[in-house]
């Protein structure tokens, strides 16, 4: 219990600094372990093993008001908790990420967002690209590919796989939307795509369909 009450006076004195300061990726996982060690404590409160119901919520409205989280948004608490319930990937992925991504990887929707979909966080910065001062280049317009057979690039296939592994055991829906996600994020991924357009070999199409499909570990 020592242990516990630890855990969550480190959760609370990080929130604390996140509304006096900018928020640091170590301050939200250490909520997201207090929210946890919360959500076990209401869990057994409740005699349930299922976040859910009028009794488990009471529950962690109390716990969270005396934890002094109680001001934490719902999407936050949510996020945070997956953080801490996927540390050591979260904070693998985020080790790969370059200096300036990972300052902008800090709130839990932005990580889950995209660690989920198995993207990077836009760079702090100014944009490279610039038609002229003062004006943002115009979008591209969209050209379909009419049907053409074309080959997957290899870095969209990982982020297919790696966005199936993340969302392994969620609606369907909630996989298919973060695979297609992942694989056109922007339209110099479409360009990407248009630009190895190419009749499909059967063997790249069988090692695509064996990847995609092979056992997916938490």
């Amino acid at each position: 219990m020592t242990d516990q009450n630890a855990i969550v006076t480190e959760g609370r004195d990080a929130w604390e600094r996140i509304k006096g300061t900018r928020p640091l990726f170590s301050d939200w996982l250490a909520i997201g372990r207090a929210l946890l060690v919360g959500k076990a404590q209401c869990l057994r409160q409740a005699g349930s093993n299922r976040p859910y119901g009028p009794v488990y919520m009471k529950s962690m409205r109390a716990w969270l008001d005396s934890a002094g989280l109680g001001d934490v948004e719902t999407q936050e608490r949510r996020g945070a908790i997956f953080i801490a319930e996927h540390e050591a990937e979260v904070t693998a992925w985020r080790q790969n990420l370059s200096p300036s991504e990972a300052r902008n990887a800090n709130h839990p929707s932005t990580i889950v967002k995209h660690f989920q979909a198995g993207t990077r966080p836009q760079a702090r910065g100014p944009k490279k690209e610039r038609q002229e001062e003062g004006h943002a280049a115009p979008a591209e317009p969209f050209v379909p590919l009419d049907g053409a057979d074309f080959t997957w690039p290899d870095e969209a296939r990982r982020r297919v796989i790696l966005a199936l592994r993340n969302t392994r055991g969620q609606p369907l829906p909630v996989m298919v939307d973060a695979a297609l996600k992942a694989a056109i994020r922007c339209s110099a991924d479409y360009r990407a795509l248009k630009s190895c357009a190419a009749p499909a070999k059967a063997a790249t199409r069988a090692a695509t369909l064996a990847a995609a499909t092979e056992p997916m570990h938490a």
